[in-house]
């Protein structure tokens, strides 16, 4: 998928998540052919696990270093549902 790219996940139907050399994140339909067009999103991504039976992912961004927000993205229309605000600091742990 280029130079610089990570795979991050491969989903039961074959899709595969990875970061392009910029940490954006892209969905290949197939592993012989790279998408084309923009990234569905604009930040730099740390982690990505594809979600089993809808067109989403729970994205993990990065932030100067540090692990950042958990999101839900949409990867139809790249809308973010925020998860959780920061992965360095959960506010799920007691």
């Amino acid at each position: 998928f280029g130079i610089g790219s990570e795979a991050l996940d491969v989903g039961p139907d074959g899709r595969i998540a990875y970061a392009d050399r910029e940490g954006r994140l892209r969905i290949a339909e197939s592993p012989n052919q790279a998408p084309i067009g923009a990234a569905l999103t604009d930040d730099a991504v740390a982690a990505a696990a594809l979600a089993p039976s809808e067109s989403a992912a729970v994205v993990v961004f990065a932030d100067d270093d540090e692990v950042g927000s958990v999101e839900l993205v949409d990867l139809d229309d790249g809308a973010r549902m925020p998860l959780a605000e920061g992965g360095a600091n959960p506010g799920w742990l007691p």
